[in-house]
């Protein structure tokens, strides 16, 4: 059997991360879909980072597990947006609904 499996391409993690994301961000594009938690305010300092570069930004909050209908909502929303890349901060439901 032959299978091919994608998954997110870059996850950066630890403490002061936030940090390096807006010059990668800055590298990839200028419309940045950030998909949050239900509190998507925990997300404002990577917002404010993300703006620092500018780099515009729309957020899509995930409340809990996603359902195939939260996805869909999140990539109507990000093709609207015009979005150039997305960027998932939280745990993994919404990593998971940013892949």
């Amino acid at each position: 059997m032959k299978f091919e499996f994608a998954t997110a391409n870059r996850i950066i993690f630890g403490q002061d991360s936030i940090k390096e994301v807006g010059p990668i961000a800055g590298n990839m594009g200028h419309r940045v879909f950030v998909v949050t938690g239900r509190t998507s305010e925990r997300a404002a300092p990577l917002v404010e980072e993300l703006n620092a570069e500018g780099l515009r930004t729309f957020i899509f909050s995930v409340p809990g597990e996603p359902t195939t209908a939260t996805v869909l909502e999140g990539v109507e929303q990000a093709r609207q947006a015009g979005s150039d890349l997305v960027i998932g901060m939280g745990g993994g439901s919404v990593l998971d609904t940013g892949k």
